[in-house]
């Protein structure tokens, strides 16, 4: 009987290609013909056979012609779309059948044949002549439709990667609420966390080219993504925590490519993070946990980016996102900082931007509850000292009065660190004391003369 069906298939394209019959009345034939096969995996063969032989015979024209009535781009839509139904349907059928001791069998069957589901997706993004209105009004609500009513956490996962690759970028951007509206809705066993994190990939790819002018003009854009992603992460109680940050790494990416003067987004990635995972552990989180090399992820991308430290200052809940990790992350972190600013030769000009940058920077200044006991003592105390020794020297104003209030602004922080610390941090200020008395000495002398 399947056997039939395939032939059927191959003369039915044939009759199209002859101009024997209607190519509207004959797709609609056979995608109903091949509903008489309900064995899944004989099913989805004979699918994606059908959906193959028809690649290149699919009308693709949004004018209508009454004298050959070979259809428009509407029929070849609803075929791709009743064909794709259907096939999903077998897809998650096989999940069903056997016994439940081979559930992970199944399960590895299943994501080896995705691809023939997937097809139909790609199909219709092949039709040149799909505008964002119809995508928009009419495909992607019904392509939704039977990813949530399936309610399989396998099908939900891949359809929704798959509508993200297939799709241009302008589609996801005009269509961005439908999308994660309908993420809120997946099954909670589906790793939302791929899924998020391939679609804000995506829009920060776009961003970065001429074309993601959509992106920085659309002002709403990036709150509605980041309050519906906090939204999603807050329903999902179960959701790792290291999944949550990862979330928030892509954010911050998509923030600093696609809003490099909004200072604001990349703070409120910062501010999102801290709520969200204060909710979640009150604890700190170990550098080398996966909480923590996330958080670390997500503190350096700006560091990297910015390039500049007094960028980095305006950011002001980049402390509250350092003060979740342990001492040795806060370190790290810190000592980040510390290189980017030497390598950059980044200067501090002001009192202001000296007391933010060293209030950022006392994990390397002063003693904390959670270090190490006897970590004064140690090799890599001692190189941290030494670095913060090398960063006095970019305290540098154009004005002696504002350079002698960064000097005492650094002599108060460095008194407060302990002798084990000033013996290496003063050593810097003392000599800078020294050069700002000969600008005094040279200003006297030019007020003399």
């Amino acid at each position: 009987m399947i056997c039939t069906k395939y032939l059927l298939i191959t003369i039915g394209i044939i009759y199209i290609k002859l101009g024997e019959a209607s190519a509207k009345e004959m797709l609609k034939d056979m995608v109903e013909m091949c509903r008489g096969v309900q064995h899944p995996l004989r099913g989805l063969f004979l699918r994606s056979y059908l959906l193959q032989c028809t690649k290149n015979l699919l009308p693709n024209s949004t004018i209508s012609n009454e004298k050959e009535d070979n259809g428009t781009l509407q029929d070849s839509v609803e075929f791709i779309l009743s064909n794709f139904a259907e096939m999903n349907k077998l897809w998650v059928r096989m999940q069903h059948q056997g016994q439940s001791r081979d559930r992970e069998q199944r399960e590895k069957e299943r994501r080896e044949i995705q691809v023939l589901v997937g097809t139909n997706l790609v199909r219709l993004a092949q039709l040149e002549t799909i505008d964002v209105d119809m995508y928009k009004k009419y495909i992607l609500p019904k392509i939704l439709e039977q990813v949530v009513c399936c309610r399989d956490a396998i099908a939900q996962e891949y359809l929704m990667e798959c509508l993200i690759d297939v799709f241009p970028d302008e589609f996801h951007v005009r269509c961005l609420n439908i999308f994660l509206k309908t993420c809120a809705d997946m099954n909670q066993m589906v790793n939302i966390r791929n899924v998020l994190v391939t679609l804000i990939e995506r829009l920060s790819s776009l961003g970065v080219t001429e074309e993601g002018k959509i992106i920085q003009e659309d002002a709403n854009l990036f709150d509605v993504l980041s309050d519906e992603i906090a939204s999603i992460v807050q329903s999902r109680v179960d959701m790792p925590t290291e999944s949550v940050v990862a979330l928030q790494v892509s954010m911050m990416d998509f923030a600093l490519k696609c809003y490099q003067k909004r200072y604001d987004y990349a703070d409120k990635v910062l501010q999102v993070t801290c709520s969200l995972l204060q909710c979640k552990s009150q604890q700190k989180f170990a550098y080398n946990s996966p909480v923590g090399k996330e958080l670390i992820k997500l503190l350096r991308l700006p560091v990297d980016f910015y390039n500049n430290a007094m960028q980095l200052l305006l950011l002001k809940n980049y402390p509250l996102v350092l003060s979740l990790l342990d001492h040795r992350g806060r370190i790290k972190c810190s000592c980040q900082v510390v290189y980017n600013m030497l390598e950059q030769r980044t200067f501090v000009k002001t009192a202001e931007q000296a007391e933010m940058l060293l209030n950022l920077l006392q994990t390397l200044l002063k003693d904390e509850p959670d270090q190490p006991k006897d970590y004064e003592i140690t090799e890599e105390f001692a190189e941290e000292q030494i670095l913060i020794s090398r960063l006095i020297h970019l305290f540098s104003a154009d004005s002696s009065d504002v350079q002698y209030d960064i000097l005492m602004s650094c002599k108060s922080y460095f008194t407060a660190g302990g002798a084990h610390r000033y013996r290496y941090t003063l050593v810097p200020v003392v000599f800078s004391a020294f050069d700002l008395v000969r600008k005094y000495s040279d200003i006297q002398d030019q007020v003399m003369n």
